[in-house]
């Protein structure tokens, strides 16, 4: 147990010296409805019935992200500053479609191609996500610089 003790320095004399960080990550999931009608593909009628576009096209889902950072400096002598905190925010909505039907043959199908693209949009999310965490650590390692 004699651990505990000089963990805790350590925790102090990292809070002391550091900028406090802090980074909030959200998905989310908005879903349109999908009506499939008698001699249309689930795969056109996801077209037909899409709410969503990428470049003035049509798609059938998409992620939409959004990285939001905020810094504060604290002034040094000499003329420099430091970050005194820093905060990255990202978010990512990621639309989909629902399938209403009670067809049970129809529901399977789209069931089972539905996590494939639940996971191609998740992906693309992460990127974003994963990109927040590098200009997070890119914040947290900045030194003391001019003050402008």
């Amino acid at each position: 147990m004699r651990l505990v003790p000089l963990l805790i320095a350590i925790l102090i004399s990292l809070t002391d010296s550091a900028a406090i960080a802090q980074t909030q990550q959200t998905i989310t999931y908005t879903y349109y409805p999908v009506h499939p009608e008698v001699g249309t593909s689930i795969y056109k009628q996801m077209f037909k019935d899409s709410t969503v576009s990428h470049q003035d096209r049509k798609v059938v889902a998409i992620s939409d992200w959004n990285i939001k950072y905020t810094v504060s400096y604290q002034p040094l002598k000499d003329g420099l500053c430091e970050i005194e905190k820093h905060e990255v925010v990202s978010s990512c909505d990621i639309t989909l479609p629902r399938l209403v039907t009670d067809e049970k043959g129809l529901l399977d199908a789209f069931n089972e191609y539905m996590p494939y693209l639940r996971k191609h949009e998740h992906n693309h999310c992460q990127i974003a996500m994963d990109y927040a965490d590098f200009l997070d650590g890119q914040l947290d390692s900045l030194g003391p610089m001019e003050c402008q």
